[in-house]
């Protein structure tokens, strides 16, 4: 029976809906094809992958390898990122710009001060 990525639920499904669903994300499932490749075993795939869902075993990456491997279940075409992965996203921008913010702030600091007290070089310093 064929799977089809569902970009929904991040998983594969079979074609007809019913039976056993592959809690993968359409990422997941490329890196475990990529590992095996590379000559990973299955336990060392498992443990090399933090999985966004805590159902995937090592029979659950066996069975699916298998499914591959028959032609039922095709990794090729153009999805949508997970959401996790858009999520790191943000959150990777986000700290990119705290960076810059303590950048900016850490220059602005050791700028030469015109201050005659050292109260009024920290009252400079809050304004900004």
């Amino acid at each position: 029976m064929r799977y089809d990525y569902n970009i929904v639920q991040e998983c594969f499904i079979r074609e007809d809906g019913l039976g056993k669903k592959y809690p993968l994300n359409i990422t997941e499932a490329r890196r475990i094809m990529t590992l095996l490749e590379l000559g990973n075993s299955i336990p060392e795939i498992r443990n090399k992958i933090q999985f966004h869902s805590n159902k995937v075993s090592e029979s659950t990456i066996k069975n699916f390898i298998a499914q591959v491997r028959k032609g039922n279940i095709s990794l090729e075409g153009d999805y949508p990122a997970p959401n996790e992965v858009i999520f790191e996203l943000t959150l990777s921008e986000r700290v990119d710009r705290l960076e810059e913010a303590i950048d900016e702030i850490k220059e602005q600091l050791n700028a030469p001060c015109t201050c005659k007290t050292e109260e009024s070089r920290w009252k400079k310093w809050l304004k900004m």
